[in-house]
């Protein structure tokens, strides 16, 4: 190997192009190659022997002194104010022996915990270090100072992810539709990696920064959707099958910890660990605890004995599977008091063609083709159409009113037998248009299908059996647009004493 390396370096050159122009070899002697497999080698070898000398005022984990991490040549070094000081010396000091040149200008200070009045100045091989109350060490943004540890990483991620989804939803206007399968690919592969950035360290305490992040998700999954920014939160992840990010982001630390029990007890992260249950077992605040925090806020059922779960593989995965339960209670219990009949009830053939009723699931109407039929199915059934029982919710209210218009009196602007929704609609409106194309709806299905006449007792329970078909799917999304299409030339109706 180190004839290989001495062959390497000894005989490479370099030379420079500028437009169609290329200068003459030349060679050097100063840096080791970047990007290349051997340069993260070199590089522990060459700094192996680093040692920061132990200090009173050092943090001690489980028995061990900790004062510095390394990360290649991304370095972080902690004491308290005379310990710092001694560690910078000594730094500066082997860096000089070794030939290292330390990018000063790019090393900063900051404080954690109380504040000093003044704050003293910090040198590192004679240069003064920066003081600042936010920088960012392997991509996670620190703050010092009010809001949190981690409370300017939110806005960042946020900020950072809703460019990204902002980015991939552009595409549509260069290559048409986007559909939902692959949107969800992408979301999972670009966005979603910015909205759990570092969740296994920065636990949820508060919801505030919480919220920066569940913003961006609604809102890429409402626009792949195509459903307008008042529709119900839980049918985004009902209908795509993502967990929502504040049960996703409390699963990170469940499985980052899940790893650190099967590491060795040498490594410092489980010594840190190690710290973390002795201030659990004490009665103080710390990581584990903030972790049982978030899980019981998400309403996640609680073990018979918490640090008993969280010290073993299946007590974790134990947990794990109580937040998965939890997220589907949650998106079902929001779907049920939220007047979504169409999607009460349904099932869902999965593979091998076994039935499930999960509320959790990509749906297969999602993988109709043709873009208008699979989005007014989509709002259908989401209750983000603009039929009458909805749509008049957000009309103008007159100033001589308290409240909106009464359901009973969101009639139908065709038959005005009926409140005008999804299942009138679909199923009973007399309007010679819509039972013309409901028949022969009827007659497809019957057609496909000729054991399922007769077996749904009331529509909507027709409608799930349909609906448990991927091949009438197209035929019922075809139906719903052209429905959908005549119901809306028409001008809503509005009682006359509301106006």
């Amino acid at each position: 190997m180190f004839d290989w390396l001495r062959m390497l370096y000894g005989s490479m050159s370099y030379v420079v192009r500028l437009g169609t122009q290329v200068s003459a070899p030349f060679a050097t002697t100063i840096g080791i190659l970047t990007g290349d497999t051997s340069s993260p080698t070199l590089w522990n070898f060459v700094s192996s022997d680093l040692y920061i000398s132990p200090h009173p005022e050092d943090t001690v984990m489980a028995g061990t002194v900790i004062n510095h991490l390394l990360h290649a040549d991304d370095g972080a070094m902690w004491s308290g104010p005379n310990g710092i000081v001694v560690h910078l010396k000594e730094y500066g000091d082997y860096a000089s022996r070794k030939g290292f040149m330390i990018n000063v200008p790019k090393t900063k200070a900051m404080v954690f915990g109380v504040v000093p009045d003044v704050l003293p100045t910090l040198y590192l091989q004679g240069k003064p270090i920066e003081w600042v109350d936010e920088h960012k060490y392997l991509g996670a943004t620190f703050t010092s100072g009010k809001g949190g540890l981690f409370a300017r990483m939110y806005t960042a991620k946020a900020i950072t992810a809703r460019k990204t989804a902002n980015v991939t939803l552009r595409l549509q206007k260069h290559f048409g539709d986007l559909p939902p399968a692959q949107a969800l690919t992408i979301y999972k592969s670009r966005v979603a990696s910015h909205l759990t950035y570092a969740a296994e360290i920065a636990v949820d305490l508060g919801t505030t920064n919480l919220a920066l992040l569940e913003a961006v998700e609604a809102y890429f999954l409402r626009r792949v959707l195509h459903v307008h920014d008042r529709s119900r939160l839980a049918i985004l992840y009902s209908e795509t099958g993502i967990i929502p990010l504040r049960f996703t982001r409390v699963i990170r630390p469940l499985r980052f910890l899940r790893g650190l029990l099967q590491l060795p007890d040498t490594r410092l992260v489980t010594k840190c660990l190690s710290a973390y249950v002795a201030l659990w077992k004490a009665g103080k605040a710390g990581w584990l605890s903030n972790v049982v925090h978030v899980l019981l806020r998400i309403s996640v059922s609680p073990p018979p004995d918490w640090l008993e779960s969280l010290s073993s593989v299946a007590g974790i995965d134990d947990l794990v599977a109580r937040v998965h339960a939890a997220a589907e209670f949650w998106v079902s219990d929001q779907i049920e008091g939220q007047r979504l009949p169409m999607l009460v009830g349904r099932r869902q053939r999965g593979r091998g063609g076994k039935m499930s009723s999960r509320s959790l699931a990509f749906r297969s109407y999602l993988l109709v083709r043709v873009p208008a039929h699979r989005v007014a199915l989509t709002r259908l059934l989401t209750g983000s159409h603009t039929l009458g029982v909805e749509a008049v919710k957000w009309l103008p209210r007159p100033t001589t009113f308290t409240q909106g218009v009464p359901r009973h009196w969101r009639l139908c602007r065709l038959c005005g037998d009926d409140v005008e929704d999804e299942l009138h609609v679909l199923m009973w409106c007399t309007a010679p248009s819509l039972v013309e194309r409901r028949t022969l709806m009827m007659l497809a299905v019957w057609t496909l299908y000729p054991a399922l006449k007769g077996r749904a007792k009331t529509p909507i329970e027709w409608w799930h059996m349909v609906m448990e078909y991927d091949e009438l799917i197209p035929h019922v999304a075809a139906y719903v647009y052209e429905l959908l299409e005549i119901v809306l030339q028409e001008p809503m109706y509005v009682p006359s004493w509301y106006q």
